[in-house]
């Protein structure tokens, strides 16, 4: 009779503890240093981040930082007008000097990605066997 009560509580908790274990080994981006990314691309994915005035400064100060630094870092750079076109596109109207101390007005751009890698994830089609493309 005991031997009956042992095994009916033994077994189902060593059953219970296999399928944890192979749960665990199966599914092991959910646990340890992966868990991280993975919460953070579910997040991003089902809980996108909102284009606000704190974002539109955010990438106002990035894209005149890349500006600056793709004229090769001007002493007299003064940026006159600039908005952002499209969420990411910085544009801006801007002076400097060139070597020979004159002023130069220009307009420049630059690509601000603020956006999480999912945003920018795609796909690539697929090209079957008689050469047409198709997306499935």
């Amino acid at each position: 009779m005991i031997k009956v009560i042992l095994r009916s509580l033994i077994y189902p908790w060593f059953i219970l503890f296999i399928g944890f274990s192979i749960g665990f080994i199966c599914n092991s981006e959910w646990f340890g240093y992966k868990y991280v990314l993975v919460e953070r691309s579910v997040r991003n994915i089902f809980f996108p981040i909102k284009y606000d005035e704190k974002v539109e400064e955010w990438v106002k100060s990035n894209g005149r930082l890349r500006l600056w630094a793709s004229l090769d870092c001007p002493k007299d750079f003064e940026i006159v007008h600039e908005f952002v076109k499209g969420e990411e596109h910085y544009w801006a109207v801007y002076k400097t000097r060139d070597s020979k101390g004159k002023e130069i007005k220009d307009i420049g751009s630059v690509r601000v990605k603020w956006k999480t890698w999912e945003y920018y994830y795609k796909l690539d089609e697929i090209i079957d066997k008689h050469g047409s493309r198709k997306l499935d």
